[in-house]
């Protein structure tokens, strides 16, 4: 085969080279759509009543039955993974639980419950 056959084979490649990259430059990050709360489903959402202005009891108790259902913890894993990231006056509200109900949960209003029921009740009524 003439040279210049391989040469325009060589610049062909070349060009579809070039064209694959440019492509693949004008992919959007998959990273950067979605939030930067960095999400991780082993880790609950963070909460302090300090914060209550910008962060309600309410909202969290919402955003964390949701993580309950998304995290493949168990419940006693869960209460542990909660009551570490509670902040302030909520981390020592939380002291009063022993860790046999973090462990098996315990009454609450005369009912047995779950370890993060018992927790978060447990917050709430303070």
């Amino acid at each position: 085969m003439p040279s210049h056959y391989w040469l325009h084979c060589g610049i062909q490649w070349i060009n579809l080279i070039g064209m694959v990259a440019y492509l693949t430059c004008m992919m959007p990050n998959i990273s950067s759509l979605s939030s930067n709360r960095g999400f991780n489903y082993h880790i609950p959402p963070a909460w302090s009543p300090e914060n209550e202005n910008n962060y309600s009891f309410r909202a969290y108790v919402t955003d964390i039955s949701i993580w309950i259902m998304l995290t493949d913890l168990q419940p006693r894993q869960q209460c542990a993974a909660i009551v570490m990231r509670f902040g302030g006056a909520a981390r020592e509200m939380t002291r009063v639980i022993s860790p046999q109900e973090m462990m098996n949960g315990g009454l609450l209003n005369g009912a047995q419950v779950d370890p993060v029921t018992l927790l978060l009740g447990t917050l709430h009524a303070r």
